[in-house]
């Protein structure tokens, strides 16, 4: 094995692998919210205590174990880094006290910087002022905007059309959707490249891109990991599953939303205009209680998921609330036709929803999109392995 101080790669020397290592990597880790995790001396006992752990998946000391030795792709190429729910159940039977979560929670950050296009994520998860830099200025931009274009200010009766036409929204929706979906499929296609290496190495790969299993595996996948949640049920206490399912269900409710509104306004959907606005009053009052319950468990930190959190986890969080709770308000300013307060808070709305979205494909957002694509390549790796099994039995039995 050959050891350099670059970035981690494979190199061919006859017919075996030589592993360049990256003796940076842990330390890389440590400042993304690691702090304590060169006490570990890989004693097994977080994977001993670790609900999620299989034959398969030795959460978490697999992981810390490539980053101790500088395996950069062994790292970024694990399924299993996407799986973690953080439930604490490792740090807290630590006899190191290495905190092994956080660093599940940091090396995910990792991950998530270096699958980003254009070193975006790199720049925002590495300096709080290039962080906070970009959402003000993206605000101030959106200010700016609104002040100069919104149209007429009706005081008499709530008018959203003159005030910002909608077709302006729509607009300016649109091109924000086609950035953030091309930034979020480039960073998909990055990871998936890095995890297919780690999946496809156990079986078949014949087998796994076979369309049954495919198919197969993305039911499962969504109604087991999206719809459900089951592993994070399985991983947490029933109050924190429940704030997390409101939580993601509200979001995935306001997008649906904002969709048939925008299919009734831009193509006349015929569609009561109350069945939208029924559906965000409902899930913009999820999304509010789960980001209100994992605010408050954060400012408290009783909880080892919550004793630390990154700054752009605090914005994440912050940024969801903001967007709940001024839908919220908005629908409520409308219905009792109060307009100066409405307006001021559709503009609040607008900013917050575009600052969570801008940098959605860059932050901990994306771990929406990242984990089920690793949990469906893990599921299609299982389902290839009961299929390999099957045939090997076959064949003895013959």
């Amino acid at each position: 094995m050959k050891r350099a101080t670059g970035s981690t790669s494979w190199q061919k020397e006859g017919d075996e692998l030589a592993v360049i290592v990256n003796p940076n990597l842990l330390g890389e880790i440590k400042k993304l919210g690691a702090f304590d995790i060169s006490a570990c001396f890989n004693c097994g006992n977080c994977t001993a205590v670790c609900p999620l752990s299989t034959e398969d998946e030795a959460f978490p000391r697999k992981m810390i174990r490539y980053a101790a030795v500088g395996l950069k792709d062994k790292l970024l190429s694990s399924a299993e880094l996407w799986s973690c729910d953080y439930c604490g159940e490792c740090t807290e039977t630590c006899p190191r006290s290495a905190d092994p979560g956080a660093f599940m929670m940091a090396a995910r950050r990792y991950a998530i910087k270096k699958y980003s296009w254009g070193r975006i994520s790199d720049a925002m998860y590495s300096s709080k002022i290039a962080f906070y830099g970009s959402l003000a200025a993206l605000s101030l931009f959106l200010v700016a905007i609104i002040m100069m274009f919104h149209g007429p200010v009706d005081l008499s009766s709530v008018n959203m059309y003159t005030f910002i036409p909608m077709d302006a929204v729509d607009r300016t929706g649109l091109l924000m959707g086609v950035f953030v979906g091309l930034s979020a499929l480039a960073n998909l296609v990055i990871m998936n490249r890095y995890v297919s290496q780690h999946t496809n190495e156990f079986s078949n790969p014949k087998v796994i891109k076979s369309l049954p299993s495919k198919f197969e595996a993305l039911f499962k996948m969504i109604v087991n990991e999206v719809a459900l949640q089951k592993r994070f049920h399985d991983c947490s206490d029933s109050n924190r599953y429940w704030a997390h399912l409101l939580l993601v269900w509200g979001f995935l409710g306001l997008l649906a939303a904002t969709t048939l509104d925008y299919m009734i306004d831009a193509y006349s959907l015929q569609l009561s205009y109350y069945v939208p606005r029924g559906l965000g009053i409902v899930a913009g009052l999820a999304l509010t209680y789960g980001s209100v319950y994992f605010i408050y468990k954060r400012f408290k930190g009783k909880e080892e998921y919550a004793s630390y959190s990154h700054f752009s986890d605090w914005t994440f969080l912050l940024l969801l609330l903001l967007v709940g709770v001024t839908g919220f308000l908005l629908d409520l300013f409308m219905f009792a036709d109060f307009p100066l307060a409405a307006y001021v808070t559709y503009a609040v709305h607008l900013i917050a929803v575009f600052n969570l979205l801008i940098i959605a494909p860059f932050t901990k957002f994306v771990h929406a999109l990242y984990r089920p694509l690793a949990l469906l390549m893990q599921e299609s790796n299982q389902i290839a392995k009961k299929y390999e099994l099957k045939q090997e039995l076959m064949q003895t039995a013959a």
